[in-house]
């Protein structure tokens, strides 16, 4: 038996090259769609990172603008901090306690204010990381300076007395209260009750994007000039 083609041999390659050219025409188109596609969607993905970036700093901005308010209205109006009332920014007093790290050697300022006559009691409990053969010379600072006569009052503490508590008592003359590790590192220092400190939480929000700021501060403004040291010199010095 003879088998035919059913079509002549000229015509069923060309059909078979023009369908062969119409795979890789939509293969192509296809990859191409596909790159195109991913392409845009990393672009988009970066305007709206972009976006939400300068979104965030705009509301920092804004956040940070309404700090500067809250500080403005501290320092130069006497108002109770429940009659200060600016939009989107809270302030109050805090009842936590402040946390410190002070280096064997170093001190830290911490400035005060307070507004009534009555002596006002502050708390501190030093906690040593105590290092070997530290821990029978070791002792904690603490330095009172006080506007007037007898403005500058040190107290020592051994430390034996180590995480229990000093009472130490500032009156309305007290602007500072200084804490020096004078031979061990205090890996954590607490202070409680710290008169005239304040508690500003300022929040914008941008785009629906929020920032929110919190500081912790004194009310009055720390005192300038006071320094704890003397340069002597037989020229004039030039600043």
């Amino acid at each position: 038996m003879i088998c035919k083609p059913l079509f002549p041999a000229e015509y069923t390659n060309g059909d078979m090259k023009k369908g062969y050219t119409l795979l890789l025409a939509v293969v192509i188109t296809a990859t191409v769609l596909s790159a195109a596609t991913a392409l845009a969607g990393i672009v988009i993905s970066e305007i709206r990172q972009t976006r939400d970036i300068v979104s965030g700093i705009k509301a920092y901005a804004k956040a940070e603008a309404g700090t500067e308010q809250a500080l403005f209205m501290l320092r130069k109006s006497d108002l109770a901090l429940e009659d200060i009332h600016i939009d989107d920014v809270t302030i109050d007093e805090p009842n936590d306690p402040q946390y410190f790290s002070v280096a064997k050697g170093d001190f830290v300022s911490i400035p005060v204010s307070v507004d009534s006559e009555a002596d006002i009691e502050v708390e501190v409990v030093p906690s040593w990381e105590v290092a070997e053969g530290c821990a029978a010379g070791s002792w904690i600072e603490l330095s009172t300076t006080s506007w007037g006569a007898g403005g500058f009052s040190t107290y020592r503490h051994p430390y034996s007395i180590a995480d229990i508590p000093i009472s130490i008592f500032l009156n309305s003359k007290t602007v500072e209260l200084r804490i020096r590790a004078l031979y061990c590192d205090i890996s954590k220092l607490t202070v409680s009750n710290i008169p005239g400190r304040v508690k500003v939480v300022s929040t914008a929000e941008e785009d629906n994007k929020k920032q929110a700021i919190e500081t912790n501060l004194s009310r009055k403004a720390p005192v300038a000039g006071l320094f704890d040291f003397v340069i002597f010199s037989e020229e004039e010095i030039v600043k």
